[in-house]
């Protein structure tokens, strides 16, 4: 299984916040915790300018770069 990026805010109004947590726990549980990162983005909504910020970029994009190349 392919390494797996989470981030969910948790004010989001259209997903539940509790869908991801119980996503990565599952996942955790049979795939392992290393196999997936949960980032949850404190007082971020559905479609948050947080997700596109330019530290938070920079943490997706070292995530890419470490598990893709």
């Amino acid at each position: 299984m392919c390494p797996i990026l989470v981030q969910h805010g948790t004010a989001d109004h259209l997903v539940p916040f509790e869908q991801s947590k119980e996503f990565v726990e599952a996942v955790s549980s049979r795939a392992g915790s290393d196999k997936i990162t949960y980032i949850p983005l404190d007082g971020a909504d559905h479609e948050d300018k947080m997700f596109t910020t330019e530290p938070n970029m920079s943490l997706v994009w070292n995530y890419l770069l470490e598990h893709l190349a």
